[in-house]
């Protein structure tokens, strides 16, 4: 199903917080478009077109063959759909699932703080390794003497 929304339409707004709230796009399997963006107002139109929709109005929802249109028609239509008849799995587009791993990409290059905690935790234990490698070798060596020092002096060399 598509959704056509306008992000100035107080309607629009009244209906993506219902369907969100009921989880409507997922269990209808919605897609929605903001009409403000070029591409989606001429997808807008090429749908309108194909269920021979004419008045030009908003929230509009397009299910296959026919369309619903306003915000108390598009949840009513919503509400007597059988669930049965909603997916029962959502599969990701080639498109979505790019745009979902740029986002993740981009989360994960837009925390800083969180990349310099987790290299500051590695450059602690690192540290760590080393100052226990270091006292390791001193002690060895401290040892070491030690045992030669009182070889010696058994020896008396």
């Amino acid at each position: 199903m598509s959704l056509f929304v306008k992000d100035d339409c107080s309607f629009c707004d009244a209906l993506k917080v219902h369907l969100e709230t009921n989880n409507l796009y997922f269990k209808h399997d919605i897609k929605e478009y903001e009409i403000s963006d070029d591409q989606n107002a001429a997808l807008y139109l090429e749908k309108s077109k194909e269920v021979g929709y004419t008045a030009g109005g908003l929230p509009l929802l397009i299910d296959g063959t026919s369309y619903t249109e306003g915000q108390t028609g598009i949840s009513n239509y919503l509400e007597n759909i059988d669930p049965t008849t909603a997916p029962s799995e959502t599969r990701l587009s080639t498109e979505d699932s790019e745009s979902l791993n740029n986002m993740i990409s981009r989360s994960i290059n837009e925390s800083p703080e969180q990349n310099q905690q987790a290299n500051s935790t590695e450059e602690i234990r690192d540290q760590k390794t080393a100052i226990i490698g270091i006292i390791t070798i001193v002690f060895g060596l401290t040892f070491f003497a030690t045992i030669i020092y009182r070889a010696k002096k058994r020896l008396k060399i």
